[in-house]
């Protein structure tokens, strides 16, 4: 079946489609999608673009964008976008993914690193005995998460790290919050119970 993008009335009818599968202007094949009262932008990772449609379906322009793996695409009031770049990673070593901001009209107006899918060092399960030491990444850890508030500020998470990224505009990082925090031990009794 052909990927499509369906819009439904508040009865759950079906008003029309937006795009279609494909690779040129207003295409997409893995649409990661977002959607304010006026316009709809659809993130495709696949093909590293995005495109931006009215409320009526019309294409407004399509323009590169981030790869490579569908995370959320988010849009403030104001409508700046919010996407995540994952380029694949080649070789070994700690992987920061990029939050880019777009301006309304698609072009790039800010970068910010999320902390990537690389397991964190501290995210090692190890099992210790007399004969050995094994250690393994925990496993189904969750990708990186964002979420952008009205004004755009931007909270990002990693499974062991929240980070609050104030910012004026969707741009001019004004304060990073980061808590800090470590794992405790649990008791027997609570491990018991």
């Amino acid at each position: 079946m052909p990927v499509r993008i369906l819009v439904f009335d508040s009865t759950g009818a079906f008003s029309y489609s937006i795009g279609r599968e494909g690779d040129g202007p207003g295409e997409f094949r893995t649409p990661v999608v977002a959607a304010s009262s006026r316009l709809l932008i659809v993130h495709d990772p696949r093909l590293a673009r995005l495109s931006a449609f009215d409320s009526q379906g019309r294409l407004l322009w399509t323009k590169p964008g981030p790869c490579c793996l569908n995370h959320a695409v988010r849009i403030d009031t104001a409508g700046r976008i919010y996407a995540v770049s994952s380029p694949p990673i080649i070789g070994a070593g700690p992987r920061w993914d990029d939050l880019i901001v777009f301006a309304p009209d698609g072009n790039p107006i800010d970068t910010l690193p999320v902390v990537g899918r690389t397991p964190d060092p501290e995210a090692v399960w190890t099992i210790v005995s007399p004969q050995a030491a094994i250690g393994a990444p925990i496993p189904f850890k969750s990708r990186p998460h964002f979420v952008v508030t009205r004004r755009g500020t931007i909270l990002t998470s990693s499974p062991l790290s929240y980070t609050l990224i104030e910012g004026k505009h969707g741009r001019d990082t004004i304060s990073v919050v980061r808590p800090s925090w470590s794992p405790i031990p649990l008791s027997i009794d609570v491990r018991r119970a």
